[in-house]
């Protein structure tokens, strides 16, 4: 994929736009989307988000690297589709 695809912002996530990469994915657990909400959305810190919600570093990377994924994926698609 091109290197060009913008990045997520902690705290710059619209809510609609989280539950949207959020979904399909294999995020399932209530404290690893909570974790990922408030960094993505409300602009936690990776480190104080884990921490609020009793989520270990390696669950909330693995899974925001999925999204981050899944965000980078529709990024390059979205040209196909406009």
């Amino acid at each position: 994929m091109g290197t060009d695809v913008p990045v997520l912002t902690p705290g710059e996530v619209d809510s609609e736009h989280f539950e949207l990469l959020l979904s399909d994915t294999k995020t399932s657990g209530e404290k690893v989307i909570a974790a990922l909400r408030d960094h993505l959305v409300h602009g936690l810190s990776a480190k104080e988000a884990t921490a609020k919600h009793g989520v270990t570093p390696s669950q909330f990377y693995n899974r925001l690297k999925g999204i981050q994924d899944k965000h980078a994926f529709v990024c390059e698609a979205i040209k196909f589709y406009i």
